[in-house]
């Protein structure tokens, strides 16, 4: 990218299992992110996440879509 310009990626997944029950909770999130800087005080951002649960509970499991657009002032 341009050296303004900072790109960002990640990727996680995470087990849960729970004593004296027999449930199992597998958690996916995937995220990615722009930065662009303004100049040495703001920063303008955007966020895409996907989260992801399976579970064997019942009506456990959901998708889950997050972006989040803003403005950073540092002073």
């Amino acid at each position: 990218f341009l050296r303004p310009l900072i790109g960002t990626a990640s990727a996680g997944f995470s087990t849960t299992t729970y004593e004296g029950i027999v449930i199992n909770d597998n958690l996916t999130e995937l995220a990615l992110g722009l930065e662009y800087y303004l100049g040495p005080e703001a920063v303008v951002f955007g966020r895409y996440q996907h989260t992801t649960l399976r579970t064997n509970a019942a009506t456990g499991d959901y998708d889950a879509d997050e972006i989040r657009v803003g403005l950073r002032i540092r002073r």
